[in-house]
């Protein structure tokens, strides 16, 4: 008797075994979701580096050796202050040479004046001016004139040999050394910058620069400071395409910080993202779910059991989400991965955990 209960179960078993194959034969487990509302951000991802509104890069209009450097990193400064000077013993040289040439040259055309003068109103009675008299005088006007535009030249030179501030702030770098040689308009020798106000300086691809605009909000992350986050906003759009040395066409973006409680070193590197765009409430599908397929876009949805490709409108695009506008309603059963897998009409298990 309890051979044949025991035979009764494995045969009742196998019965089980058999109807479960058959039900689920065909059957894929996929992960699925349900079509759900939510606020969609779409962004612009972009590296950079800390600078300020209002920085300069210094460097010397003339070309000698540094005599003196007043200020060193992290000094303040103020407008107009000399912050560097070449030597300016040739210079004041040339200077003097050029003042004594000038007033050669001034003394020149007074008595060539009063030589014509005499002429006119001594002895001779006369009142007109010879030829002659007219040529030397034009010779000696001439050359006071170039002699006085020499001046002007060794007195420009003399006060450029000064490299001066046109902001007030930090002076964030120093370049050269007292006694080293520098060409006119060449390397940077000092660099000053305003760091009361820091913005976040950032170059973004021509592809994304149709979405973004003056004014738009953004975030920032430092590399040195992982672990905070700076508020701002975009402030200057660069007017003209900069050219990567990979040859990519990128537009220099400045983002204006609304504050930075850390200490603010020019050139710290980092990451930045710009809301370009944002929908409140609207449907969402994971970006994984849309496939393309002749240009459409589709989704599959989960129908009695089974796989039904609809076709959907897109809209805006976040890092993993895609805005639904027609296609789909919410609470609809999609798949969310693999989709080039499934087919149309295909049995679908929704797992244990699934939405």
């Amino acid at each position: 008797m309890r051979k044949k209960i025991i035979i009764g179960i494995v045969f009742l078993a196998i019965i089980s075994l058999i109807f479960l194959f058959f039900t689920r034969r065909g059957q894929q487990t996929y992960a699925t979701q349900k079509v759900s509302r939510q606020d969609i951000e779409e962004k612009v991802f972009a590296t950079g580096e800390l600078s300020s509104e209002k920085r300069a890069d210094l460097t010397f209009r003339a070309s000698g050796k540094i005599s003196n450097i007043y200020f060193d990193p992290g000094d303040q400064v103020k407008k107009g202050e000399i912050i560097a000077s070449l030597d300016k013993t040739d210079l004041q040289s040339t200077l003097n040479q050029a003042q004594n040439s000038y007033n050669l040259a001034q003394s020149n055309v007074e008595k060539v004046l009063d030589d014509i003068r005499l002429y006119q109103y001594g002895a001779g009675g006369t009142t007109g001016e010879t030829q002659t008299q007219k040529n030397l005088r034009e010779v000696a006007q001439s050359t006071r004139d170039s002699a006085y535009d020499a001046l002007q030249i060794s007195k420009n030179s003399l006060r450029q040999a000064n490299l001066t501030s046109p902001i007030d702030g930090t002076v964030t770098s120093i370049s050269k050394k007292e006694g080293e040689n520098v060409v006119g308009y060449s390397t940077a020798i000092a660099t000053v910058a305003d760091l009361r106000k820091p913005t976040f300086d950032t170059e973004l691809d021509e592809n994304d620069i149709g979405k973004t605009k003056i004014g738009q909000k953004a975030k920032v992350t430092v590399d040195a400071y992982p672990e905070k986050e700076f508020e701002g906003d975009i402030w200057q759009i660069e007017p003209q395409i900069t050219k990567t040395a990979v040859g990519t066409n990128v537009i220099k973006v400045k983002i204006k910080l609304n504050s930075f409680d850390s200490p603010l070193i020019i050139g710290l590197g980092g990451d930045s993202e710009i809301k370009t765009n944002e929908v409140k409430n609207t449907l969402t599908v994971p970006q994984s779910a849309v496939f393309e397929q002749d240009t459409k876009k589709f989704v599959y949805v989960v129908e009695s059991g089974k796989a039904k490709k609809m076709e959907v409108e897109t809209g805006l695009e976040s890092q993993d989400q895609i805005e639904i506008k027609s296609g789909i309603a919410e609470g609809q059963i999609i798949i969310t991965e693999k989709t080039d897998k499934v087919k149309e009409g295909q049995k679908i298990k929704i797992p244990a955990n699934g939405k």
